[in-house]
């Protein structure tokens, strides 16, 4: 289509207004210097990110060589130099996190954004010979005002000794098992930490340990050399001894390992006579197996067994005085204990009696809000389907044994058997000491007790045969804490968002005396922390850079030492609890 003849005109008749002009030349220099900054800021942001950082020694400070650093999904990884530096260049596209909780293109975000400025994170880990492998690195890198990462990792404890005989020559093949103190809910636990043979020298070793407190025990070794064993003769052997040549766990010695040492603890086994024991089994309408135990002798022990022909306990033992205990499994199960005598011949009886195992039967009285709750659920054992009501929609209940030896779970409440079935019973419970654990999800057990003894603070007696209830009361009128961690300021603090999970933990630690429940509260950036469902009581309040797992919360003694770092507070039923702390622990 041809042009009209206005716009054929030449530019200069069209020239714009006086009032035009100035406007744009007032408005030109900002909209340049807008333009400019838009294109820096785009220009940085597709610039590819240069991560550095330093691999430390956690406890000199010394540089690492030659350390490998990663990130979590494995696309970056690298060898430090010979001053344990590392970099990283990282493509744009590779770090800008999305809002899907920090990622980018379903990778984990390397980077933080705060106050507008990205800064490296601290995801990325290091490991090395030498030095504990277990992933904490990540969480002990800190990150400086600059984003450069300063990695710190702890090098690894040892255990080694030598395993000889009463004469010293070295005991080849022989097995040991060490035995790590934990903390198990709250409270000490003696837990297996690995196993290790003797070599042909009767040197053994354990690597890659914590600092911690250790035990050491060796496993009964049997002498069924040919050369020396006569087919039908006399039988030798040599018990289980702990470091330092202690009978039993009870006598044994702790090793106390901190970080970076090693530990030399060398066992000498003492070649003795055993003689056959047989121990009949009373009962007669008793059918199965059966576990045996010799009672002190907890991780490696003697190798009794039970003959399901015979029907009897049978085995080898040494000269001295023990007491057996056997066990049957599965339901309506029975325990029996006898003490025997091994004196220079071999045992024969007498007879040991099963007696049927304890129950624990829990009666709970509620004091709840009218709220809406679910009224009635189905449980099925995949034939049967029952419907169940009450404290079983709610109450998770299970028995601990209190003996920090044994951690087994003992038993928790058993499945409904009808319709209708709100009974809450742990049964088959062997003879023992428990700690009652009542873990609800609907309010808070505000008491729980079992002839006069307070079952939430004190562990409860099962007697064999015995047949014990719990009363238990449950109340849902929680208190509130609202709380502020004015120590949250530090670099690495302030590197981290939400994406990067909490900045600190505060954790709540119900006094010896008072009623309560333990609670872990996660603290964010900001410094902010709140929980609205705590328990009425007396508290302590602490607050660490990491989460704690090994905190003995349940063990007053131990936390006595912990008073003077935290803050005490009483919190009321249906109030609010305002705090502020101030210290910030490392918990290392």
């Amino acid at each position: 289509m041809p042009l009209s003849r206005s716009l054929r005109r030449p530019f200069r008749e069209h020239a714009p207004c006086r009032a035009c002009a100035f406007i744009i030349a007032l408005l030109l220099p900002l909209l340049i210097t807008t333009q400019a900054s838009a294109q820096a800021a785009a220009t940085t942001d597709d610039q590819p990110s240069v991560i550095r950082g330093t691999v430390v020694n956690r406890l000199t400070g010394a540089a690492i060589p030659r350390a490998l650093v990663f990130s979590p999904d494995s696309r970056y990884a690298m060898f430090t130099d010979g001053d344990g530096h590392f970099s990283f260049t990282i493509p744009r596209d590779e770090t800008a996190a999305s809002a899907n909780n920090g990622k980018s293109n379903g990778s984990i975000s390397l980077f933080a954004r705060v106050g507008g400025v990205r800064r490296a994170s601290n995801l990325f880990m290091a490991r090395k010979p030498g030095f504990l492998d277990d992933h904490r690195s990540q969480r002990r890198a800190e990150v400086s005002a600059d984003g450069e990462l300063t990695i710190s990792l702890s090098p690894e404890s040892l255990i080694k000794g030598r395993i000889t005989s009463a004469t010293g020559e070295p005991v080849a093949a022989a097995n040991i098992q060490l035995f790590a103190r934990q903390i198990q809910d709250g409270l000490p636990r003696w837990n297996p930490r690995g196993s290790a043979r003797s070599n042909s020298a009767g040197e053994f070793r354990f690597a890659d340990l914590e600092s911690g407190t250790y035990k050491l025990a060796t496993s009964e070794w049997m002498d069924n050399d040919p050369l020396t064993s006569i087919p039908g003769g006399p039988k030798f052997g040599s018990p289980p001894v702990y470091f330092p040549n202690a009978a039993d766990s009870a006598a044994a010695g702790a090793i106390e390992l901190s970080a970076g040492q090693i530990f030399q603890a060398d066992l000498s086994l003492s070649r003795q006579r055993y003689f056959d024991v047989k121990i009949p089994i009373a009962n007669e309408e008793f059918e199965g197996g059966l576990m045996v135990k010799v009672e002190g002798q907890r991780g490696p022990g003697y190798s009794l067994g039970y003959n399901t022909n015979t029907r009897k306990i049978e085995g080898w033992l040494p000269d001295g005085s023990y007491t057996l205990r056997a066990s049957t499994f599965g339901a309506g199960s029975a325990t029996g204990t006898l003490g025997i005598k091994v004196n220079g011949a071999p045992v024969t009886g007498p007879a040991m009696g099963l007696i049927r195992n304890g129950t624990i039967g829990l009666n709970v009285k509620e004091d709840f809000r009218p709220e809406q709750y679910p009224s009635e659920a189905t449980w099925s054992d995949g034939t049967h389907s029952f419907s169940y009501r009450g404290p079983r929609l709610y109450l998770n209940v299970w028995a601990e044994p209190a003996d920090e030896v044994d951690t087994t779970r003992a038993g928790s409440v058993r499945p409904p058997m009808r319709d209708n079935d709100d009974s809450l019973v742990i049964e088959n419970l062997p003879p023992g000491r428990y700690w009652l654990h009542l873990d609800p999800s609907r309010g808070y057990a505000e008491s729980a007790t079992s002839g006069g003894v307070d079952v939430l603070h004190q562990p409860v007696v099962v007697g064999p045969g015995s047949n014990l209830t719990v009363d238990v009361q449950m109340r849902d009128d929680f208190a509130e804490i609202d709380g502020t961690l004015s120590a949250v300021s530090s670099p690495a603090a302030a590197a981290m968002d939400s994406s990067s999970g909490p900045a600190a933990w505060v954790y709540c630690i119900p006094l010896a005396d008072s009623a309560g429940r333990f609670e872990q509260i996660p603290v964010f950036s900001e410094g902010k922390f709140s929980a609205n469902t705590i328990p009425p009581g007396d508290y302590l309040l602490l607050a660490f850079s990491t989460r704690q797992p090994n905190l003995p919360y349940r063990d007053p003694e131990a936390m006595s030492a912990w008073q003077s770092k935290g803050q005490v507070v009483h919190v009321t039923a249906g109030q609010k609890t305002s705090v502020q702390l101030q210290n910030i622990l490392t918990g290392d």
